[in-house]
């Protein structure tokens, strides 16, 4: 063959195409079934703000991986309990990546109003000297193809001593 001649082109044949389609969707498939639900814990909880109308509170989360893959969060919805009580919902859109089998952390800015600030869990929070038990659920939104939000819900204790920070 000499310079300036093209390769002949070979007719691709549409089964190939097919089969070729059919096992990359295959994959992403069993990718979006594989996926472990993370594990998600409150780490701390800090007073960052407090006033007669409201207070706000910088909440510490802790996101574990169980997948050998990392998981690109693009965004979290969350529903908190303390001490069985209503304490905070809300979105949050921070971007983060949680490695492979490992953990990442991020904090959660809560405002409160005021009758929220009457309740008996924002006594027990003021004294830190409590252990209260949580209960927060959501779903995680992760930047992978075909996989949808990733559903978490956890129970578990915070003591306020230990994780009450200002």
């Amino acid at each position: 063959m000499t310079i300036g001649q093209q390769h002949p082109r070979r007719p691709v044949s549409l089964p190939a195409v097919l089969l070729l389609a059919c096992a990359m969707l295959s994959g992403c498939a069993t990718l979006a079934q594989s996926i472990e639900t993370p594990d998600v814990t409150i780490a701390g909880l800090r007073l960052m703000e407090a006033g007669f109308s409201r207070q706000v509170y910088e909440l510490d989360l802790n996101v574990g991986n169980p997948n050998p893959i990392p998981l690109p969060v693009r965004g979290l919805a969350y529903r908190i309990q303390l001490a069985g009580e209503e304490f905070a919902a809300g979105e949050t859109v921070s971007a983060f990546t949680v490695p492979a089998n490992g953990e990442a952390g991020f904090s959660v800015s809560i405002t409160t109003d005021l009758l929220r600030s009457l309740s008996g869990v924002q006594r027990m929070i003021e004294q830190r000297d409590q252990v209260l038990t949580y209960q927060i659920g959501g779903e995680l939104q992760v930047n992978l193809p075909f996989v949808k939000a990733l559903p978490f819900s956890k129970t578990g204790e915070i003591d306020l001593a230990n994780a009450y920070r200002y």
